[in-house]
């Protein structure tokens, strides 16, 4: 039996009375940039991303929830068989499949961008402290290191997004 989408029914609140978490915006990796300011910036914007991603699952499960709730089975007609029942059990399961999938490519997607902003936001973090840092050298291998796990990342989250679709 659906429940009807009402914000006092806590199935389907969720999804209905919260909008779509907003994508948090990557931090651009300033040498000039110092001081504590910097780093409790980087610290509420990973915070941000959190909270966008616990919000993304919360709302992944209502739909998952409301989207495997059965429906209502009408009354059998007279005349009817066991290969019509068959039938409506058939379509009824790809039904639920269905949005078994869509849900799944949901999250799968809001899981992947959040994951996505918060290497780029850890990575601007690491880049900033290197050039912070004293010697030189550390600078050089902080910046070098960020330039691995972009050029390693960038291939694999495009493949998990072509997955996705």
């Amino acid at each position: 039996m659906t429940s009807p989408a009402t914000p006092n029914n806590p199935k389907t609140a969720p999804a209905i009375s919260k909008p779509a978490p907003a994508t948090p915006k990557t931090v651009a990796a300033s040498p000039g940039v110092s001081g504590p300011s910097s780093t409790a910036d980087d610290a509420s914007e990973l915070e941000i991303a959190a909270d966008a991603a616990s919000e993304a699952t919360e709302i992944a499960a209502a739909l998952a929830v409301e989207a495997t709730e059965p429906e209502p089975e009408p009354e059998p007609e007279a005349g009817t068989g066991l290969a019509a029942t068959v039938a409506d059990s058939a379509g009824q399961f790809r039904a639920v499949n269905d949005n078994l999938l869509a849900t799944a490519k949901l999250t799968g997607t809001l899981t992947l961008d959040t994951y996505e902003n918060t290497l780029h936001t850890l990575l601007a973090l690491e880049e900033r402290v290197g050039t912070l840092s004293g010697p030189g050298w550390i600078g050089e291998l902080t910046r070098a290191h960020v330039a691995l796990v972009t050029s390693v990342s960038s291939p694999v989250f495009a493949a998990a997004r072509h997955a996705l679709q």
